[in-house]
């Protein structure tokens, strides 16, 4: 009988027990976050603008030289400061190719352009590397125009005695947009002379440029003129009864 009542008494101790970690597990209400009420600061921001000065050249190429300024805004865009930027505070990078364009030896932030036939636009990129504004980055277009030639012969017609006559070369150079801002003599030894299709009745002095017609009866000659960008230009010389 002392047996089950001890029973009784731990069977009733185990249950209060667990009553009490039941109780314990109770989670309270957890309470709200409080919502984060500190305003974010905008901060003004820079910016860099690089123009360059020329940006355009002839066919003849040139030296130019890059500006640039640096510009303060305000959160809303707004500009509130401009201030020049030193030249040793910018660098300029150049394209690996083409090969028309690069540095100028003596010069910081100068640039060369080289003459060419072809027109062309090159790229430039302007580099801020100090200062507020350090990393700010600009790609800067320069152009430049090309050449073009016409030749002529004098005279280019004979009679059945023929005569001798030259060729004569001339050079235009040009802008961008191909408009023609120099004119000038090519000179002889800035283009070849040969002598196609048939060459019996006429000779060529390669050096001069100069050319002879043979006495003969009616004939077309034809003389070939090759510029230094190896195209050809076709000249007719002819020959009457």
């Amino acid at each position: 009988m002392k047996y089950f009542i001890n029973m009784r008494n731990v069977v009733s101790l185990i249950v209060l027990m667990a009553l009490v970690t039941s109780c314990c597990n109770c989670g309270l209400p957890t309470p709200p976050k409080k919502q984060d009420t500190t305003e974010v600061v905008q901060k003004n921001t820079f910016q860099a603008k690089f123009s360059a000065s020329p940006n355009s050249f002839s066919g003849f190429g040139g030296y130019g030289k890059v500006h640039g300024v640096l510009q303060e805004l305000s959160p809303s865009g707004e500009l509130l400061h401009e201030t020049p930027l030193t030249d040793s505070e910018f660098t300029l990078h150049f394209e690996r190719y083409p090969t028309g364009i690069g540095p100028r030896e003596y010069g910081l932030n100068e640039f060369f352009v080289r003459d060419g036939i072809n027109a062309e636009t090159f790229k430039v990129e302007a580099e801020v590397i100090s200062g507020k504004g350090k990393g700010c980055k600009q790609t800067i277009l320069i152009k430049r125009g090309g050449e073009r030639f016409s030749f002529r012969a004098e005279p280019n017609t004979f009679t059945s005695k023929g005569g001798s006559g030259k060729v004569l070369g001339t050079l235009y150079i040009t802008d961008f947009d191909g408009n023609v801002i120099e004119e000038r003599d090519l000179g002889d030894p800035n283009f070849g002379l040969n002598v196609i299709d048939s060459p019996e009745g006429i000779t060529i002095d390669y050096i001069n440029k100069t050319f002879s017609i043979a006495e003969g009866g009616s004939a077309t000659f034809k003389l070939q003129a090759v510029t230094v960008d190896r195209k050809s230009h076709i000249l007719e010389i002819k020959r009457e009864d």
